[in-house]
């Protein structure tokens, strides 16, 4: 019950952050969020850069939580750790019986953090080889090409992404220098 209460104190302002980076809270799991960035933007980078920066925030203000035990002198401490990936999702609205309804959510993403968080320790931010390489200008996701140009239209560099690599697709993030963002992206 102790837990329960402290959980929810620290998830409110999370949700304040995650929403000033538009990103959305999908779903809670237990005491973990599903967090969604991208659905109003048309750049996959950009929505990923945002991503990246909101965990990084999340993590500096949030990342450990002290909480004292009723009636002691013990002190536990609560820490975070977070995953990013990249890809496509899919979700449908499953129920109706007495109106009660669940939101299931489901793709390439969740594979992802199936590898990645496993490598993460407290603290950490860890972000798949898709997201890394799409923030990182990559192979594959976009060209070198196209992302000069994304950067030229958002006035957005992740100039200084600071990162180690930990093995099985899964980077560990350090930090992320960004440049002012307009929050509009036109696809390239």
């Amino acid at each position: 019950e102790l837990l329960t209460k402290h959980v929810n104190a620290i998830f409110s302002p999370i949700i304040g952050l995650i929403h000033e980076a538009s990103g959305s809270v999908e779903r809670f799991a237990g005491d973990a969020l599903i967090v969604v960035f991208g659905q109003q933007f048309l750049c996959p980078r950009y929505a990923t850069i945002l991503a990246l920066n909101c965990a990084l925030q999340i993590q500096s203000r949030f990342g450990t939580y002290k909480v004292t035990v009723p009636g002691t002198d013990q002190e536990l401490e609560l820490a975070l750790h977070i995953g990013l990936a990249y890809g496509r999702m899919s979700s449908m609205a499953v129920g109706g019986v007495g109106d009660h309804w669940h939101r299931v959510i489901t793709g390439e993403p969740f594979t992802q953090l199936s590898v990645v968080l496993p490598l993460s320790h407290r603290g950490d931010v860890v972000m798949s080889q898709q997201a890394y390489e799409l923030i990182n200008g990559g192979t594959g996701l976009l060209s070198r090409a196209k992302n000069a140009v994304v950067d030229l239209l958002l006035k957005t560099t992740a100039s200084r992404l600071n990162a180690r690599n930990i093995g099985a697709g899964a980077w560990l993030m350090e930090s992320l220098e960004m440049v002012p963002a307009r929050r509009v992206c036109t696809r390239v």
